[in-house]
């Protein structure tokens, strides 16, 4: 694993220092006593299936010349380990070399140049599989109502390990569901919809919150999906109540249940407001559509997909 700095193209430069966990003893200038403050409200968000994003509310005696930087200590549930000490200035910090479905916890202290620790913020994680495209290198589409080409969605189709849209004739395999009937623009759990379905839709439920961002990225979370906050239920989000209330995108969070399992994976989906026409639906009828990125878990019953409730 490693850590960087999240920014484009800067690698990690760690301080030359002895690298030690929030817990190890530290000797350093024997005049001095002090101890740092602690960094607070540690938070993540997932980047891709092998890399998160973490973050802290920073200590408040950064700017002190006895502060070194803060220690990171990250332990897997596979086992594995990694202590490093980081600059103020890798925050947010990215973590690669990941594993999918494993979860990992940090524990972040601050440090002085005399060895004193703070006490630790500490966040869990764990990778998801991002897509902003479908199986086949296209934007993924929901359409509408009216159109032939499916408006419903797989947020994991397991053949093409992507999202793939689908028509009701493959309602068993839907997570969403999008209706655009009587003017509304509505993405829903598949049995809230009232369509003609072959089959028996998918189960997903979908929880009260929604997030108001223009990428899955910028949201950072401080605890898991499977919140009771979360209250999540069959549901339906209008998203033409939020037209005039929102220029970004809106995210939704939900948990779904793949064909012959018990347990629930969890996703969280951004819908993509059209900004320019202030519109949901984009393109040209009958084949408007609604584009969305998905983040997705595709261990079942890991509640950390990029989502939380604040």
């Amino acid at each position: 694993m490693t850590f960087k700095k999240s920014l484009p193209f800067f690698l990690i430069a760690l301080f030359a220092i002895i690298i030690v966990s929030c817990t190890d003893n530290i000797t350093g200038p024997a005049d001095d006593t002090r101890t740092p403050g602690k960094p607070d409200s540690a938070k993540a968000t997932t980047k891709n299936d092998s890399t998160i994003l973490i973050k802290w509310k920073k200590s408040i005696d950064e700017k002190d010349t006895a502060f070194v930087g803060y220690i990171i200590k990250m332990t897997g549930d596979d086992n594995s380990t990694k202590i490093d000490t980081v600059k103020a200035s890798f925050n947010p910090l990215q973590v690669t070399g990941l594993k999918a479905g494993v979860i990992y916890t940090f524990d972040i202290c601050a440090l002085f140049k005399n060895g004193k620790k703070s006490a630790s913020t500490n966040i869990s994680w764990s990778p998801a599989y991002r897509f902003t495209k479908n199986g086949a290198g296209s934007i993924i589409k929901l359409y509408e109502t009216s159109s032939r080409l499916g408006s419903g969605i797989d947020a994991y189709d397991v053949a093409s390990k992507a999202p793939k849209t689908l028509s009701v004739a493959h309602a068993e395999d839907w997570t969403l569901g999008l209706d655009t009937r009587n003017g509304k623009v509505i993405i829903a759990s598949p049995s809230k919809i009232n369509y003609k379905y072959t089959g028996t839709p998918g189960v997903t439920e979908i929880s009260e919150y929604v997030y108001i961002d223009n990428e899955l990225n910028d949201t950072y979370d401080s605890q898991v999906l499977n919140n009771a906050k979360a209250n999540f239920a069959v549901r339906a989000d209008t998203l033409t109540n939020y037209t005039n209330l929102i220029k970004k995108g809106l995210v939704i969070i939900l948990r779904t249940k793949e064909a012959g399992e018990n347990d629930w994976h969890y996703a969280k989906v951004l819908v993509k407001k059209d900004e320019k026409n202030n519109k949901w639906l984009r393109g040209t009828s009958p084949n408007r559509y609604v584009e969305v990125e998905i983040s997705y878990q595709t261990k079942a019953s890991v509640p950390y997909a990029k989502a939380n409730i604040r």
